[in-house]
């Protein structure tokens, strides 16, 4: 069964409305954290304050990116599985012609087997070219953020997030966020 529904006049895979739901929130976690983190180095906000508010977004952001995480390996494997299935099919198509060269199947049999084969070659080769098109859309996370926020992601995981262990936070919220925006950079990257 497909967790994705086909819609052949994009050329892609359909993503679910809770998949791009997620990745809408995803972009809005990070966004608050990136400006949440921005606060603090300018001062504008206490640190006991901060780390109320950045445990609070950083558990949301974390439970959208494994969300994301189970959505993709899901997807993973069910492209893989279209893969599998190609190759068993072009494995019986070249089985076919042998057995019809050495004379062990009828040119009636030969010729409507092979028209099931090249018809199941064709369908599977497009759902898998959907399927990777929709894997492609699935993780080009870096389209939905801005310009501005990536360069600002991409500052704050620089040299193993570097500034983030440099405002001292409590260990737990450091953690939180170094982990949630290098998960983050993992996927755009």
């Amino acid at each position: 069964m497909s967790y994705m529904s086909e819609n052949a006049q994009l050329g892609t895979l359909e993503l679910p409305n809770c998949v791009s739901g997620n990745n809408d929130e995803i972009k809005k976690q990070a966004t608050v954290l990136i400006r949440l983190v921005k606060l603090l180095m300018s001062d504008g906000i206490s640190p006991e304050a901060f780390s109320v508010i950045a445990v609070k977004y950083g558990r949301k952001l974390q439970g959208c990116l494994d969300l994301l995480a189970i959505y993709q390996r899901i997807a993973s494997e069910e492209s893989e599985l279209y893969r599998a299935e190609l190759e068993s099919v072009m494995e019986g198509n070249s089985a076919l012609s042998v057995r019809h060269a050495i004379g062990d199947v009828g040119e009636e049999e030969y010729k409507l087997k092979k028209a099931m084969y090249t018809w199941d070659i064709e369908n599977l080769n497009k759902k898998n070219q959907l399927f990777e098109g929709s894997l492609n859309q699935l993780r080009g996370l870096s389209d939905q953020l801005d310009v501005k926020n990536l360069e600002e992601l991409r500052l704050l995981t620089d040299d193993d997030c570097r500034m983030i262990r440099e405002l001292e936070l409590d260990s737990r919220v450091s953690d939180l966020l170094r982990g949630g925006f290098s998960a983050l950079i993992g996927l755009i990257e």
